[in-house]
């Protein structure tokens, strides 16, 4: 029932996750290292392209000279501005009549004081003549005072105080006729004053009034608030001022192609600020378009980098490829790290010099340590990758090709390199190929002199800086992803290494054993194309184990003592099998790479104890085959699978040579060889048939030389008879 529910459930899962399992596959290490990468090829590229001079300022200092890589035709935005804001001072709003408030507030307010005027000068008629028992009318006189903040004299007040409901109406009607007139032909608000004026004007020289009265209108029109009736219409305004905005001709000004727009150290003006913003801008280079392209830019080269080192590992394990990957990336971040800090070094008074600092960009270092670490075409595919970047970082097409050609011109030293110091070479061919574009680009851009010796000496420096980067960070790297470079291997095959001399001393015959398969498996991988330096390597180091019972092995035996004689079949197999426990004990106690541990532990398979299996038969008949086999895994590469040849068969033939002749011998290796096939030692390494005949012939050809037939000496007598 459970399996049916299972077998349901696994129906329903989807069955398409490409990012969900894309992130499984990758083991978590890979991802930090792609995420580290991504950030750092993120800031550097985004320092270099982006250009610096868009955080300039007016008043900076130019840290470096300014050239016009092109024809540009920019306004000049500021003079513009400054030509627009000419027209602008002379600009006049657009202005209409409004008389809300004139008849909302200004009129009412004149309503008022007449209303009031109404009250304090019209009496009622049965109120005796002026002064005739009108106890108000001192009051009266006050109040008119106070609401006018106008003085009257008492004769002007005698006048007054007799004015009729129907006079006082009129100087109303006057009083507001008169405004309305001044006020509605429209008056700004700075003309009110003015306005104001005007209308003292019309009421002095107004025939209706009296002197009297034109006091008293005169002075309700003093006291009285006048608002604007010629106001700002805004829209119309706005849209004549964009329309003379508009017919403004822009200023327009040229920078022609290599036109120095500003020199290094120079202050940046108004001028030279529009000019380098014409530049780096021009429309049509946006920072965030710039941001964009990167992103896309990083993500493809990661990409790339990932595929083509899964492609290149196919048959390998994944985590082999992701490690692969991962040395690539890590070895590109160091490198382009160093780009901005390149890219800012300011030399000598050559004025180009800002330019062609970029040629110190150590590209080869990235060439040399992949093809040390990994191969020379995970080299090329990366010195392809990392000059399109280098490109695109300094905007110089023959700094990526002199980074490129320099990097080429180093792999093919790489190959012959015995020790480190032979990086030296590869160095000095990463300059020479770097020195070679230089002179072409001298020849084809019409350098000067100057120019030209800057730019070599920046191509030797180069060279330097790659061979400090390369003896440097190599070992770092080896050690931080376990890999075993051909120097490293090289080193170890120092005879002056502890575990070497070692063995020399107390098991000799057992160095001279492992200098003869040396011999003998270097030259079968260099047949079949194997890590011929890994095998030679390996073969040092193969039987060390034996250090700790030297004597139990016969190669170490000078006399005719041998300790087996005294102990049993199944005590001899346990001290020959221990020879490989031991010798990977000491090999970690030694540090040696995993790589030749693996070898160690390798080279003799689960093979049989051949002499004490049947010396024990002898004793046992029913003693089973496979408790006297080693126990320890087949090769699984061809590496080790060589070696175990090796082994075997130099050990045989040492023992046999002295009957065999060459045919003999031919036939003798190929008898063991196909004896350690059909115990299937090499099923779970990829050596094909075809390797086996070819490591055969080998073997053959390189145990004839060396031990071929030689001339017998004759001594005194016979020479004297």
């Amino acid at each position: 029932m459970n399996s049916e529910i299972n077998q349901t459930n696994r129906k329903k899962a989807p069955h398409w996750r490409p990012f969900s399992r894309f992130l499984e596959q990758r083991t978590f290490s890979y991802k930090v290292v792609v995420v580290v990468t991504f950030l750092i090829m993120s800031i550097v590229m985004m320092q270099g392209m982006v250009s610096t001079q868009l955080f300039w300022k007016v008043g900076d200092v130019a840290t470096r000279t300014i050239t016009a890589d092109r024809s540009v035709i920019y306004e000049d935005e500021e003079a513009t501005e400054e030509k627009q804001q000419e027209i602008l001072d002379s600009f006049e709003d657009v202005y209409e009549i409004n008389l809300d408030q004139f008849n909302n507030l200004t009129l009412v307010s004149i309503d008022r004081v007449f209303d009031k005027l109404k009250d304090i000068l019209v009496v009622d008629e049965d109120v005796q003549a002026a002064g005739a028992d009108d106890e108000n009318y001192e009051k009266r006189h006050e109040e008119l005072n106070n609401l006018l903040s106008t003085e009257f004299s008492d004769s002007e007040w005698e006048t007054l105080s007799v004015y009729t409901a129907d006079h006082v109406e009129l100087l109303h009607q006057q009083a507001v006729a008169i405004s309305s007139n001044v006020m509605g032909k429209g008056v700004k608000e700075a003309d009110l004053e003015d306005a104001k004026a005007s209308l003292m004007d019309e009421v002095e020289n107004s025939l209706a009034f009296s002197v009297l009265d034109r006091k008293l209108v005169s002075s309700v029109f003093k006291n009285t608030e006048f608002y604007p009736t010629s106001v700002i219409n805004q829209q119309d305004s706005e849209a004549k001022r964009r329309e003379l905005i508009e017919s403004v001709e822009p200023v327009v000004k040229t920078v022609q192609k290599d036109e120095v727009i500003v020199n290094k150290g120079d202050v940046i003006s108004a001028d030279d600020y529009a000019a380098i913003q014409a530049l780096s801008n021009n429309n049509d280079r946006s920072p965030y378009k710039i941001t964009l392209g990167v992103i896309l830019a990083i993500i493809l080269v990661i990409t790339a980098v990932s595929k083509f080192s899964e492609w290149r590992a196919k048959k390998k394990k994944r985590e082999e490829w992701q490690r692969n990957a991962s040395i690539i990336l890590v070895t590109i971040s160091i490198i382009m790290v160093l780009f901005p800090i390149v890219s800012a070094i300011q030399i000598g008074p050559v004025q180009s010099a800002d330019e062609l600092v970029n040629f110190l960009i150590p590209l080869p270092a990235v060439a040399i340590m992949l093809a040390i670490l990994l191969d020379n075409e995970e080299a090329i595919f990366v010195t392809l990758l990392m000059g399109v970047i280098v490109g695109l970082y300094t905007s110089d097409v023959y700094v990526a090709f002199a980074g490129v050609a320099g990097s080429l011109m180093a792999l093919g030293q790489v190959k012959v390199l015995h020790r480190r110091t032979d990086l030296t070479m590869s160095a000095v061919y990463a300059t020479a190929g770097m020195a070679l574009v230089g002179v072409i680009y001298y020849l084809v851009t019409g350098l000067e002199l100057g120019e030209l010796i800057t730019l070599l000496l920046f191509c030797v420096g180069n060279g330097f800086l790659t061979l400090v980067l390369t003896i440097g960070i190599l070992p770092y790297i080896e050690s931080a992803f376990n890999v075993t470079t051909s120097l490293t291997l090289m080193e170890l095959c120092d005879p002056n290494t502890p575990l070497q001399r070692t063995l020399m001393q107390k098991a000799t015959g057992t160095y001279q054993h492992s200098l003869m398969v040396a011999n003998l498996a270097e030259a079968a991988a260099l047949r079949i194309g194997a890590d011929a330096q890994l095998v030679r390597t390996a073969a040092y180091y193969h039987d060390i184990g034996k250090i700790k019972r030297p004597e139990f092995f016969s190669e170490n035996q000078m006399t005719d003592f041998n300790p087996h004689d005294k102990i049993s079949a199944n005590l001899s197999y346990l001290i020959i099998t221990t020879h490989v426990k031991d010798g990977i004990a000491l090999a970690k106690e030694a540090r040696l790479p995993q790589t030749i541990i693996d070898i160690i532990s390798q080279h003799h398979g689960n093979t049989v104890v051949g002499y004490f299996y049947h010396k024990a038969k002898k004793q046992d008949p029913d003693v089973k085959e496979d408790d006297f086999r080693y126990m320890a895994k087949r090769p699984q590469t061809r590496e080790a699978a060589i070696l175990m040849i090796a082994d075997t068969v130099e050990a045989a033939v040492r023992s046999s040579i002295s009957h065999l002749n060459h045919a003999q011998v031919a036939s003798f290796i190929r008898n063991l060889i196909n004896d350690k096939m059909n115990d299937k030692q090499f099923i779970e390494c990829n050596l094909t048939y075809r390797d086996l005949n070819e490591i055969t012939d080998e073997m053959i050809r390189v145990i004839n030389s060396m031990y071929h037939k030689r001339v017998a000496y004759p001594d005194k007598k016979s020479l004297l008879k």
